[in-house]
């Protein structure tokens, strides 16, 4: 009988927090247990006391208070208290499928592997959009130096939401992360220490995790500040890797998906109403003064990108910014 512990950080987030632990409690029957650890991280509205009856009405959750020092030291907590020996991480304000379980559970009575990695799907105003797939990983078994490719390609295989770890192998990640900077990305921090491992994987190309996106004005500029630091900071580790084993074939690949993520997200900055013009400068700046950016605009030539998108990351490094606006429209 495969044993999961369900772990979800919690704060402020009273809208959500039951209807995510709903989606658990409604999973399909199986030859699996589980329980779910709800840590709440010091919450300031009504979170714990619904955590604490949720606790109350169904028997598998668990609450564990503590006072606030940010999601991932949540989700540590949680990892740790876990009694299950598979580790499945959720957001307090995402659902699963109510199959999730049962398609896991007997993928790991088949297969002796550390992690299981599945898609997600993106939902906005409760609408069901994207699908975000791991397009370059074949179904079935691989191993984490053959996922390093996936990785310099897209960043969706660094989501520790995405994958269903072995206890063990997620402390390790934890142990692996001394030099963590919090509140930037720190779950792709902690995910991308995977490649120290020599462990195996498998991928089920199926959406069991539903992502909600929150687009509201300020918060959501600021959330795409965090989201392109942390995918700087968490391709850092990468990077280095791949200089150190002078793999120079993913070096190219890891640069177009740099290039590509940098002209994105200046897109969307720029085309913010909320975004103060001091801000932009300040970003440019902060952006552009990562080792990871340089490297990629010192090899913009051998990047693997296409050429619209170098035409655009020029545009970027002359400052060129309502040229950007314009073309950016065509990509």
């Amino acid at each position: 009988m495969i044993k999961f512990s369900v772990v979800i950080p919690v704060y402020n987030a009273e809208a959500y927090i039951e209807e995510c632990v709903m989606s658990f409690v409604n999973q399909i029957k199986g030859s699996y247990t589980f329980e779910a650890i709800l840590v709440d991280d010091g919450s300031t509205d009504s979170s714990l006391k619904i955590c604490e009856n949720l606790a109350m009405t169904h028997r598998f959750v668990k609450v564990i208070k503590k006072q606030n020092e940010g999601c991932v030291v949540a989700r540590k907590a949680g990892v740790l208290a876990a009694q299950g020996e598979y580790i499945i991480n959720c957001d307090s304000d995402d659902i699963v499928r109510n199959d999730m379980l049962l398609k896991i559970s007997e993928i790991l009575k088949e297969q002796d592997v550390d992690f299981v990695l599945f898609d997600l799907q993106k939902v906005k105003n409760g609408v069901y959009g994207e699908i975000v797939s791991q397009q370059f990983l074949k179904s079935g078994l691989f191993n984490v130096s053959e996922a390093l490719s996936t990785v310099c390609r897209c960043s969706t295989f660094n989501s520790i939401v995405i994958k269903c770890c072995k206890k063990e192998t997620i402390i390790k990640c934890f142990e692996a992360c001394e030099n963590l900077q919090e509140n930037i990305g720190e779950d792709l921090q902690i995910s991308s220490k995977l490649f120290l491992l020599d462990i195996k994987g498998y991928y089920l190309p199926e959406s069991l995790y539903f992502y909600r996106e929150n687009c509201n004005s300020v918060t959501h500029t600021c959330s795409k500040l965090k989201a392109i630091k942390g995918f700087l900071v968490s391709h850092h580790f990468i990077y280095n890797l791949l200089e150190t084993n002078n793999d120079n074939c993913n070096l190219e690949y890891l640069y177009g998906y740099v290039i590509r993520e940098i002209v994105y997200f200046w897109f969307q900055f720029l085309n913010d109403s909320h975004t103060p013009k001091r801000v932009v400068g300040e970003t440019y700046e902060t952006i552009f003064a990562d080792k990871l950016v340089k490297a990629a605009s010192k090899n913009l030539k051998i990047a693997k990108v296409a050429t619209k998108y170098k035409i655009v990351y020029r545009m970027l490094q002359k400052k060129r910014f309502m040229l950007i606006k314009l073309f950016g429209k065509r990509l």
